[in-house]
């Protein structure tokens, strides 16, 4: 997704962008994903997660709309289940299910589908654009520097190309080369080898763990429901495990259980119905931490929700999850693909803000920093770096080349000047040797070089002005994904410390999660941090920070304002009937908003993406 986005976004500002994709088109391709879901082997070898629950955020469906204008309505026609977040999603806590939003200051749109639906659509943005070339089983296994791999001076040194693996081999060669190949890329060790210094990397490893598998509901359980996700989010330090069901496209429901330190199901139907029922579980995704997980096969995955197996995994559920209202569902349910498991999802930050990358090599996505799918940033994070690039070489390319008319204009009027003590028969004997022809194929040429010189100054100094920006859109992910899963002792912590300042803020985010349990207030602002549509600041805003405190000193609230609170009311008819249908549904669980599983990039093929303006 990372590099189908920044394709996009560099296409304006070049002649043309060649897209190196390691792998190759698969039959399951075209289908659907229920399709992808039953395909033996790996659909696409480069991303481990392509069968896993994915999520669209608020903030990432918008910024790709606006790379590709038209691609939530391709979504919507596609199946896709376009929801609200404050409507239609319940996002439980071990204090309760948030509290109902019924009059948000504005809406958060999520995007419901599988990981194949939500690639597919944006590949195919990308396939019809005139400027693009899409280049399969390109896998890069090098950088080509300028001069070399032997210059001693690596400091100037600059990024020319990409070194081609497979039989075939050979390079290509571009203007900005762009790494957005996911967290397995070899970036680090191609870098080194070229003399370039390796970035610092700060890693939170909580041994995450998924179990996962589509199922159709009954339709009379289908239509009796008042919400299409259902998100029991794992809550540290306590309890390592999560259980998420959603509704995806074509009727699909998505189950996955989260486990933290090694403690999910091994798969097997049994054993993930199991764990489910167990530790609370629709795509169904069985979530844990710490390698606990069943290992796969439909029984084993059940039994995990059970304890291996269909029944394992319903059985771990019910027992890990504070709530059995996703395992309720679920074993209602007909499991219409294999259960799969998935793990060593880690959180991994290459601070190429403090060391940049060379110039004309620009790292984007998991590659630069990858996050724990569990909080379902990774798509958003990466598009909104995509976006960011795009109008910083946009904006670089025309002050270079405003600042070369400048200079043209600057030159002709010296020129003028120094013409000016010719005699008047000269200048005339000049001007009848001139031919329009030669001067238009001249400015044309002048055109040509100028738009080369512009690119290169603005790939010259991108690096810096790029990272400066990512790094708070990272840093805000972070906090949360990485921040969180250091709230487990048994998470293992490279760069990071669990400092004063660190132990206070999650504090205070616990405390909030409480609080947005039966405030609506606290709730919106919440939902508004985690969709990326506010910055983390809008959680410290002065009424709430009281609220936080009330709760914290004197055990408010005094009121409840929850799903199940029928005192509760709607500006919309729809959002009455709702809240009525969750009332009458009984005890709402705890739910994780969308920002559960975005899952994005977790391992992205070795695909880099190469732009370069054509040779005149």
């Amino acid at each position: 997704m990372a590099g189908l986005a920044a394709t996009l976004a560099l296409a304006p500002s070049f002649e043309r962008v060649l897209l190196l994709e390691a792998d190759t088109p698969q039959d399951c391709w075209q289908g659907s994903a229920a399709d992808v879901a039953q395909a033996p082997g790996q659909p696409r070898r480069g991303v481990s997660q392509y069968r896993f629950m994915h999520a669209l955020l608020a903030r990432g469906a918008t910024e790709l709309e606006a790379l590709c204008p038209g691609y939530l309505s391709q979504l919507q026609a596609a199946g896709a289940n376009m929801t609200d977040y404050y409507q239609d999603l319940r996002f439980g806590t071990p204090a309760g299910p948030f509290a109902r939003v019924t009059q948000p200051s504005q809406p958060l749109p999520i995007v419901q589908a599988s990981r194949h639906l939500l690639e597919h659509t944006l590949r195919g943005f990308v396939q019809q654009h005139p400027k693009v070339q899409i280049m399969y089983g390109a896998a890069a296994a090098g950088l080509v520097f300028e001069g070399g791999s032997s210059s001693s001076s690596s400091g100037s040194r600059r990024v020319v190309g990409v070194q081609l693996g497979g039989g075939g081999g050979g390079e290509v060669r571009g203007d900005l080369v762009v790494a957005a190949a996911g967290r397995r890329l070899k970036l680090p060790g191609w870098l080194q080898a070229g003399g370039w210094p390796a970035a610092p990397v700060t890693s939170v490893n909580a041994s995450t763990a998924y179990t996962t598998w589509f199922l159709r509901m009954p339709p009379e359980v289908e239509a009796s429901l008042p919400y299409s996700g259902v998100y029991h989010s794992p809550s540290p330090p306590d309890l390592p495990a999560g259980a998420y069901l959603q509704r995806d496209e074509a009727g699909l429901w998505m189950v996955c259980g989260i486990s933290f330190d090694r403690q999910a199901p091994q798969p097997s139907l049994d054993a993930a119905l199991s764990w489910m029922k167990q530790a609370g579980l629709w795509m169904v995704c069985g979530i844990s931490f710490d390698r606990q997980t069943p290992q796969p096969s439909f029984e084993p995955a059940l039994s995990w929700m059970k304890q291996p197996s269909l029944d394992a995994a319903l059985s771990w559920m019910k027992q890990a999850v504070y709530s059995d209202e996703v395992h309720a569902l679920v074993s209602q349910g007909t499991a219409v693909s294999p259960v799969r498991m998935l793990g060593a999802l880690n959180n991994t930050w290459s601070h190429y803000e403090q060391v940049p990358p060379p110039r004309g090599l620009v790292v984007l996505g998991d590659a630069y920093c990858s996050l724990n799918p569990t909080y379902a940033q990774g798509i958003t994070v990466a598009a909104v770096q995509a976006r960011l690039l795009g109008r910083l070489l946009a904006q670089r390319i025309a002050a270079a080349e405003h600042a070369h008319v400048a200079a043209g204009a600057a030159a002709a009027d010296a020129s003028a000047s120094s013409s000016s003590s010719s005699s008047s028969s000269s200048a005339a004997s000049l001007g009848t040797d001139n031919s329009s022809t030669s001067s238009a194929a001249a400015a044309g040429r002048e055109e040509v070089a100028a738009r080369r010189t512009a690119v290169a100054a603005a790939v010259s100094g991108l690096n810096g002005e790029f990272y400066a920006a990512a790094a708070g859109v990272v840093g805000a992910a972070w906090g949360f994904a990485a921040g969180r899963d250091m709230l487990y002792p048994f998470a293992q912590l490279q760069g990071e410390n669990r400092t004063l300042q660190w132990r206070l803020m999650q504090g205070y985010v616990s405390a909030i999660f409480k609080v947005a349990a039966v405030d609506s207030e606290t709730a919106e602002a919440v939902g508004r941090a985690m969709n990326m549509t506010a910055e983390p600041s809008v959680l410290f805003r002065p009424s709430i920070v009281a609220k936080v405190a009330a709760h914290t000193l004197l055990g408010w609230p005094w009121r409840s304002n929850s799903w199940n609170n029928s005192s509760s009311s709607s500006s919309s008819s729809s959002s009455s009937s709702s809240s009525a249908a969750n009332s009458s549904a009984g005890g709402a669980p705890a739910v994780l908003p969308l920002s559960g599983v975005e899952g994005a990039t977790e391992a992205a093929p070795l695909v880099s993406a190469s732009a370069r303006v054509q040779e005149v």
